[in-house]
């Protein structure tokens, strides 16, 4: 293999040469150093199988959510608005919201974001959250005692 400085092809060697490691002749290996060899001590192979060994844990992220938006989230802000006697473009000014928003949000086509919800349950004292704690899986272990694919789905009969 050629030296990567001089260029002679003569048997090699590793060394690091202004920081970077190369392949070099003998008699360019004195202008840089031998390169080190990490061994793991004990402690650090300890270290590695226990995080190896680690059991990881599942991130579900639905699992974080407890409040859901109720179903009838609309009728529930139109009825609440109706029993204040008040008209939609009322509440638009008063909560600093478009009418329009407001209107598809009573209409349903529209689910109302986070902000929007806690002003019109200020406002309008009402609830728009349900809070929810998620059910567990429940699943038939299988051979291995965990969940298997085959516990998740559901087979159609003909």
């Amino acid at each position: 293999m050629p030296c990567e400085i001089c260029g002679k092809s003569v048997p090699t060697k590793r060394a690091v040469i202004d920081g970077v490691e190369m392949s070099v002749c003998a008699s360019c290996a004195k202008f840089g150093k031998e390169p080190q060899t990490t061994q793991a001590t004990a402690s650090t192979r300890a270290r590695i199988e226990q995080i190896i060994a680690k059991p990881t844990r599942s991130q579900d992220i639905y699992s974080r959510i407890t409040d859901e938006l109720v179903e009838d989230c609309g009728k529930k802000v139109r009825g609440a608005r109706i029993a204040k006697h008040l008209e939609i473009k009322d509440v638009g000014r008063l909560i600093n919201e478009k009418t329009t928003v407001l209107l598809k949000v009573e209409e349903g086509t529209m689910h109302p974001n986070d902000d929007l919800v806690k002003k019109l349950e200020k406002f309008l004292e009402i609830k728009l959250k349900t809070t929810e704690t998620p059910a567990a899986p429940r699943f038939a272990p299988g051979a291995s005692g965990g969940m298997t694919i085959g516990d998740m789905v559901r087979i159609k009969k003909k």
